[in-house]
C-alpha cells in the first residue's frame, strides 16, 4: 500500500502542529517524537524517490513541517536569536541531517523548475523552511533567488504575513535582493500597513 503525496504531507503538517502544542518533555512524549521521527524519514524518503508527484502545497506543508519540529536541522549554521527552536528528539541526527540535506537539495531544484505554479504562501513556507533549516547550499542560493522574483513580479499576490516572514527568511539565510526588499516594503504603505500585526512588522 502507498499513501498518496497529499497524504503524506496532511501526515507531516498534523505531526508538526502536534509536536509544536506540547508541554515539558515526558516519557510518554519521548515515545511520541520516536513514532514522529520515522513518519518523517518516511515522508522524506518519498519526496527523494517522487517528488514531480508533489504538488507545490504538498512540497510546501511538508517543508514547513520539518522545519517547525527541526527535523534534520543543520547546527552548524547556530541557533538564531530570534526565535527559540523546537527540535524533535532524534536516535539519529546525523542521519537525519544528511536525510533531510538530500531532500532539500532535491526539492530546490524541483521546484525551480515550476515556481510560478506557487502560490504566494507556499513560496514563504518554502523560503522560512529552508532558513530555519538553515539550508544554505548553491541550490538554496537558487531556490531563494527564484523566490525573490516571484515576490518581485506577484507581490500583490502576498499577503502581510508572507510578506514578513519572506523577508525575514532571506535576512536569515543572509540572502540579500534589494529588489525584493524594495517590493516587499511597497506593502508597507497607508493602505496594507492597517492589515500587518506588531510581529509581521517587526520581522519585516
Amino acid at each position: 500500500f502507498q499513501f498518496k503525496p497529499q497524504e503524506l504531507s496532511n501526515t507531516a503538517w498534523a505531526l508538526a502542529t502536534l509536536h509544536s502544542k506540547r508541554g515539558a518533555n515526558t516519557a510518554m512524549e519521548v515515545m511520541e517524537d520516536d513514532s514522529i521521527v520515522r513518519a518523517l524519514r518516511w515522508i522524506a524518503k518519498d519526496l527523494v524517490r517522487r517528488v514531480d508527484a508533489f504538488k507545490p502545497q504538498e512540497i510546501s506543508n511538508s517543508i514547513w513541517a520539518f522545519s517547525t519540529v527541526g527535523f534534520g536541522y543543520d547546527e552548524s549554521c547556530g541557533t538564531n536569536s530570534h526565535n527559540e527552536y523546537v527540535h524533535v528528539a532524534t536516535d539519529d541526527p546525523k542521519g537525519d541531517k544528511d536525510l533531510v540535506y538530500e531532500t532539500l537539495e532535491v526539492i530546490a531544484e524541483n521546484a525551480l523548475s515550476r515556481m510560478d505554479k506557487f502560490k504566494a504562501q507556499e513560496l514563504n513556507n518554502l523560503a522560512w523552511g529552508y532558513a530555519r533549516l538553515g539550508h544554505r547550499t548553491e541550490r538554496s542560493e537558487k531556490l531563494f533567488r527564484g523566490v525573490a522574483k516571484e515576490l518581485i513580479a506577484r507581490t500583490w499576490q502576498f499577503k502581510p504575513q508572507d510578506v514578513g516572514a519572506t523577508l525575514w527568511s532571506f535576512a536569515t539565510a543572509e540572502y540579500f535582493d534589494y529588489d525584493a526588499f524594495r517590493a516587499g516594503a511597497s506593502r508597507l504603505n497607508f493602505r496594507h500597513i492597517r492589515s500587518f500585526k506588531p510581529q509581521e512588522m517587526s520581522n519585516t
